[in-house]
């Protein structure tokens, strides 16, 4: 809920990169699914999670945060960056939606193919690029952020010695008052001393919008007016200096904040990545989700709180860092930098290793940095990248001891594999027709032959009326003449888009 009070913005910050993390969870989450078997319904459930989140995420970016932003006390220049920070956060969130839409599509159509195509999206390195965008960016705008509140900290500090200096002042001239009028006025005076002094107190612990009662004695009443002048006049000068309401008003920012913790502890809670922190100086790890729990095989938190990274990873690495170095390494860059992404083999309690992606965070809290970390386990993300490789090549041995000459083009038409037999029959190397259309190498008299017209429906359905018909081209050899060739096409799915894989034989040859 928006307050009428300038909120720290770093906060959001998190909750709008914790949204990121959830996002990118429940695509995920549906591809795992599929993979185990698991119902229909099941992915479905998982995919309207999904959309909720998303029109939270688009929510805060276009309301919340725009209107939390107008009401703060950053500058101009600093209002400008965020707002571009937002926008370049939108942009690569519809890119990334766009993906993880594609993936549900694929996930939720139940073909195997489909399904292989959807794990490949999701290591894609599009899809990775834009997740590093995002990491830039927040990381770029949390460093804005904690530049504000250091700025926000010291003028608070200003302030309290000003109001310590007032109250020292407000003592010494309440003990002059005393001990003139003391013997006189004792028993009148002192309930009217008692209630002055627990407003003064009020006042040294920042609350500067007390209202002090009336006194129907005339000294005590001058000076309360005199407090109350100093007060307008402190208040007047902490606003000139740039501070709000809400940074004089401190128990409202506390509540603020308190709510924004709540939100991200929610978040935390919830999230079906490990998720995890570590603090100086034994960067142990401090508090852990139940995610993060059930991915190191802990039984409990206080088992999972009494170790460190390096407990949970094998001696060395795969590029043969010893782990805890290697981690020590990475604590430090993202400690820096404000952010640290990487790869890594970490290993459960049971003695099991898995390959891993971490993203190291650093979070403000108080005067001190501590780290959050995020953990996605990539077993069978790895699993399928290593089938997709194996069939690769599998499909690349085939197609070079056929005798047939095999070709290759994606969904627009573009060239991307040709055999040695493809090269033996027109001349052409692979390198010389990669990138190129087979309409290139039609004789100009003929190019109209070949109709382009069905690209669009193919790019979509995989079928067109090309599609799983045979046909005659004249082709032109590299050497300049004229060969005509039977082509048979076919349509096959790859990483979610079609492409066509057509089989090159000579007609000349059978005139002959």
């Amino acid at each position: 809920m928006l307050r009428d009070v300038d909120v720290p913005l770093n906060l959001l910050v998190e909750r709008i990169a914790n949204y990121d993390v959830i996002l990118t969870d429940y695509a995920q989450s549906a591809v795992m699914h599929s993979t185990a078997n698991k119902s229909l319904d099941e992915i479905k459930s998982i995919h309207a999670d999904y959309e909720k989140a998303g029109l939270e995420l688009d929510s805060i970016l276009k309301n919340e945060a725009p209107l939390l932003l107008e009401k703060s006390s950053h500058s101009l220049a600093e209002k400008e960056k965020i707002m571009a920070y937002l926008s370049e956060i939108d942009m690569y969130n519809i890119k990334l939606v766009a993906i993880e839409e594609n993936i549900f599509t694929l996930v939720e159509s139940g073909d195997k193919n489909n399904l292989t195509a959807a794990r490949l999206l999701m290591v894609s390195a599009e899809y990775d690029s834009y997740k590093q965008k995002l990491k830039e960016i927040y990381t770029l705008w949390l460093a804005v952020e904690n530049d504000r509140t250091r700025f926000v900290r010291e003028q608070n500090i200003e302030g309290i010695d000003q109001i310590n200096l007032i109250s020292v002042i407000i003592s010494i001239i309440v003990i002059i008052f005393a001990s003139i009028f003391g013997i006189l006025i004792s028993r009148i005076i002192s309930n009217q001393i008692q209630k002055l002094k627990s407003e003064v107190e009020e006042i040294t612990k920042g609350n500067l919008s007390i209202n002090l009662s009336k006194s129907n004695l005339e000294e005590i009443q001058g000076l309360k007016d005199s407090i109350n002048r100093i007060l307008a006049s402190m208040k007047l000068a902490i606003l000139r200096s740039g501070m709000s309401k809400g940074e004089i008003e401190l128990g409202e920012a506390v509540k603020a904040k308190e709510v924004a913790e709540g939100s991200y502890k929610l978040i935390f809670d919830s999230s079906k990545d490990a998720i995890m922190t570590i603090a100086p100086p034994t960067w142990k790890f401090v508090t852990g989700n139940v995610s993060a729990l059930k991915l190191f095989g802990a039984k409990s938190l206080e088992e999972f709180t009494s170790k460190g990274p390096w407990d949970f990873s094998p001696a060395k690495q795969p590029d043969g860092r010893l782990s805890a170095v290697g981690a020590k390494e990475m604590i430090d860059k993202a400690m820096k930098t404000g952010a640290a992404s990487f790869d890594w083999v970490h290993k459960k309690l049971d003695g099991k290793s898995f390959p891993a992606n971490v993203l190291l965070s650093r979070i403000n809290i108080g005067d001190s940095n501590i780290l959050q970390a995020t953990v996605r386990d990539l077993t069978e993300i790895k699993k399928a990248h290593d089938e997709l490789s194996e069939s690769e090549e599998k499909f690349r041995a085939l197609t070079c001891v056929v005798n047939d000459a095999v070709i290759m083009a994606d969904s627009e038409d573009k060239i991307v594999f040709w055999n040695k037999s493809a090269e033996s029959m027109l001349g052409w190397k692979e390198k010389e027709v990669v990138g190129k259309t087979l309409h290139d190498f039609l004789p100009k008299e003929t190019k109209h032959r070949l109709d382009k017209s069905h690209l669009k429906q193919f790019s979509k359905t995989g079928k067109s009326y090309v599609i799983g018909h045979s046909f005659v081209l004249p082709i032109v050899h590299k050497n300049g003449k004229v060969s005509n060739i039977n082509l048979l096409v076919s349509g096959v799915l790859v990483n979610g888009k079609w492409c066509a894989i057509g089989v090159m034989r000579s007609v000349d040859d059978k005139k002959d």
